[in-house]
C-alpha cells in the first residue's frame, strides 16, 4: 500500500491541518520491480505526486539493485 502522510504525526486536528512533508511506497510495490507493471504503476504515480507537491519520496524494502534502479529512475532519492 502507498503512504502519503504529513510528518510527525499529530492529534486528529492538527494531522489535517499539517503540510505533507513524505510520500511512502510500501515493500509490496517495490518487491516485483522492475517487472511488475502494476507496481511500476504505483511507483510512477507516487513520484509524480511527491514531484508536484516538493516532498520527499521513499521506498520500503529495497533489496536488490534492479529496484534500486527503478525506485531512482522513477525519481525516489
Amino acid at each position: 500500500m502507498a503512504e502519503i502522510y504529513p510528518l510527525p504525526k499529530t492529534a486528529d486536528q492538527e494531522y489535517a491541518d499539517s503540510p505533507l512533508k513524505l510520500c511512502e511506497v510500501n515493500r509490496s510495490f517495490v518487491s516485483d520491480l522492475p517487472a511488475g507493471k502494476e507496481s511500476l504503476a504505483i511507483i510512477r504515480a507516487v513520484a509524480g505526486i511527491g514531484r508536484a507537491l516538493g516532498i520527499t519520496t521513499t521506498a520500503e524494502g529495497v533489496e536488490a539493485q534492479s529496484q534500486l534502479a527503478a525506485v531512482i529512475a522513477e525519481g525516489f532519492r
